[in-house]
Formats: structure tokens, sequence, C-alpha cells
């Protein structure tokens, strides 16, 4: 079984001290035949997997502000959900606004069902004033359950600029597994696959959570 996210780069919608905005398709892919999928929407602006004739693709989406020395972030999820957020459904799109919680960091995410097994993800930041952070970041989190022993590449057009197998922790006490520029990452075990594409080159990497989630890996993409 596989599942394809397509992240694709955009016009800025708004300038502002740090604006970003990026379009994200997501298709999980049944090797059989046509399903019919159903994404799991959060009220933060978070997409937690994807439902395929009643099986769950378990990953999760965020947006995350990192501190400077990455002991920690500030992500959009239940615990950093302050205040009330906008909320709307029209046909088959939600839009959620709202913004990270002590951070001057505000955004939209716009998700879309675009297909018997698709979905698309129209994600725009604003910050509103300096912020001493790391960085922000669109995340791609998957289980290390069900990763452990997986392999993850970076690709560029045709070649893989690198490749790491997926171990239960960062070998040789690194924070990281892998760090490279791509277009492309792909995530694989014997059983399933997720693809992440953007359209133009890009830095990703992956680390993995020491604490809440322990053992989950999480793709950044700058």
């Amino acid at each position: 079984m596989n599942s394809n996210l397509f992240f694709q780069h955009v016009n800025v919608i708004k300038q502002s001290r740090a604006s970003v905005a990026a379009l994200i398709w997501l298709t999980a892919l049944l090797s059989a035949q046509d399903s019919v999928a159903q994404p799991e929407v959060m009220p933060w602006g978070n997409l937690r997997g994807i439902y395929l004739q009643g099986e769950r693709m378990n990953f999760e989406t965020s947006l995350r502000s990192v501190f400077p020395d990455w002991s920690g972030c500030v992500s959009s999820e239940k615990c950093n959900w302050q205040g009330m957020p906008s909320y709307a459904v029209e046909g088959k799109t939600t839009t959620i606004s709202h913004f990270l919680q002590a951070r001057p960091l505000n955004y939209t995410t716009k998700i879309s069902e675009t297909g018997s097994n698709s979905a698309s993800i129209e994600l725009s930041i604003e910050a509103n004033q300096d912020i001493a952070q790391a960085g922000t970041y669109f995340c791609f989190e998957l289980p290390g359950n069900e990763f452990n022993g997986g392999v993850m590449d970076i690709v560029s057009g045709q070649a893989t600029n690198a490749s790491v197998t997926l171990g239960a922790a960062v070998p040789g006490g690194k924070a990281e597994y892998i760090r490279a520029t791509g277009n492309k990452i792909i995530a694989r075990t014997a059983s399933r696959s997720y693809e992440v594409t953007t359209d133009r080159a890009t830095e990703i990497f992956l680390r993995i959570r020491s604490k809440r989630k322990a053992g989950f890996k999480s793709v950044y993409l700058t």
C-alpha cells in the first residue's frame, strides 16, 4: 500500500517579517482498485492520517516553530491549542485559521478531498514579529513502530542523494538520521510506502522524537 504526498512551494501570500506559503497534495493509493479516501482532519489544522477502505494510513502533518537549541518546539497540535480557531467547511474543503500558542505565528490550513484517493493541503504562515527560533517547518511524521527497519531516500529528479535505514534510534549519537537537498522523500517498509514530493529542491532532514511520541520519525521540510 502506497501513499504519496506532494508538497509544492508557491508564491508568498502576504509579506511580513517571516512569511511562508505552500500547497501540499496527498494521494494514497491502493494497489488493486479505486478506493474511497477519508482524510482525518484535526480542529487545529493537521492531517492525521487517511482512511482507505477502512484501513488507516498512519502519519500526521503539522506546522512547527522549533526552539533555537532544538530542546523542543511549539507545533499545531492539541496540547498547544489556545483560543478559538476559525473553522469553516464548504463542500469537500475544510479551512482552519489559527496561531501557534505563545508565538506570533498565524497560519491558515485549507484541506480538500480532491479525488477518490487523494487530498490537498494549502498552508500559509505569517509572523507578526521577530521570533527566537531555529526555524519554522512543515513536518510529516511517521510512527516508529511501523517504520523501524524501513528505508528512507531523499531524491532529486531521478537521482537518490541520500538513503538511510530507519533504526529505533539515530546511530552514533547524532541528532539526525539524514539531511540532504532534494525534491522527494520515499519512506518504505515491506508493507507500505510513503512519498513526499516538492516542486523544487529543498533541504530535507529526519529526526526522531525523544519525549512526547517517543520514537516517532519526524521529517522536516524547509
